[in-house]
């Protein structure tokens, strides 16, 4: 491939994926999701909106009921700010990265849990054995109607369209003798 219809194609390809990222965007339920949403080129022609944090498919394809995994019980907190397997409050992005919570953290957070109740506020660490309850998913990515995705093709094409024009006349002059305008 020459090198001028390479570097076409990866500004093509970037273009639709930042655009792609601003479609999808506002659809995305989660606020941690939406601000790591990317784009991404992978090589001339070929990009890709993305996520890098593990638990995002939960978010898209929601989830049936589930249990701890290698652990006796389930531990989330009602601030990630106070979560001390978060780092200040941030959102882990790969599955290596989880963290399980020191005794001593545990027994820490389950005497907050006993002092919020004694003063009749919500307890700020929530721990049970099983989450009965499915999630809803939120199709995010998806191409359909009611997924974030559906009506995009319209916008790469109003994108794309004028760009592939450009680059076909840029490409076409040399070689023809263009006196006057011409339409594509």
């Amino acid at each position: 491939m020459a090198e001028k219809e390479e570097t076409f194609l990866k500004r093509l390809a970037k273009e639709l994926a930042q655009q792609a990222v601003s479609f999808v965007r506002p659809s995305i339920p989660s606020k941690t999701l939406r601000t790591a949403l990317r784009a991404q080129v992978f090589s001339p022609g070929h990009s890709s909106a993305y996520i890098p944090h593990y638990w995002a498919l939960y978010v898209h394809d929601g989830r049936g009921p589930f249990g701890p995994y290698r652990a006796k019980f389930l531990v989330w907190f009602r601030d990630p700010r106070n979560d001390p397997r978060l780092d200040n409050g941030h959102q882990v992005e790969r599955f290596s990265q989880v963290k399980r919570l020191t005794k001593e953290q545990f027994a820490f957070w389950l005497d907050q849990n006993r002092i919020a109740r004694e003063a009749g506020q919500p307890v700020p660490m929530i721990v049970t054995k099983f989450v009965k309850t499915p999630q809803q998913a939120s199709k995010f990515f998806e191409n359909e109607p009611g997924g974030g995705m559906a009506g995009f093709s319209r916008v790469a094409n109003d994108v794309g369209t004028p760009m592939c024009r450009k680059h076909f006349l840029d490409f076409l002059k040399p070689i023809l003798d263009l006196r006057g305008s011409v339409t594509i």
